[in-house]
């Protein structure tokens, strides 16, 4: 969900949207879900789960470099902040709309 459903339109990631593409985000998940069942309560995790990746996607290669790909650490970081926070506020309404 979380590589098909983020937003990244531009090539510094200091210019992406905080927000993720909710249809893509759900969209993903009703196909996942239509060849793996998945409780309620795992469905109540997943906004966490994003969260959790792409902090663990980005540190190391960011401790280890300075760098995540071309990108400078830094604002590759910032980016990841902004997107985890988009996340954290709209929890409640992207975990609603999964467990429809």
């Amino acid at each position: 969900m979380l590589q098909f459903s983020i937003v990244g339109d531009q090539t510094d990631p200091a210019g992406w949207p905080d927000h993720f593409d909710r249809v893509r985000l759900l969209d993903f998940l009703s196909g996942y879900r239509e060849v793996t069942r998945l409780s309620q309560r795992k469905l109540y995790s997943l906004v966490d789960l994003m969260i959790e990746t792409m902090i663990a996607e980005a540190v190391l290669p960011v401790a280890a470099t300075g760098f995540f790909g071309q990108h400078s650490g830094l604002s590759f970081l910032d980016m990841i902040v902004r997107k985890t926070k988009w996340l954290r506020r709209h929890r409640r309404e992207l975990t609603e709309a999964m467990l429809t």
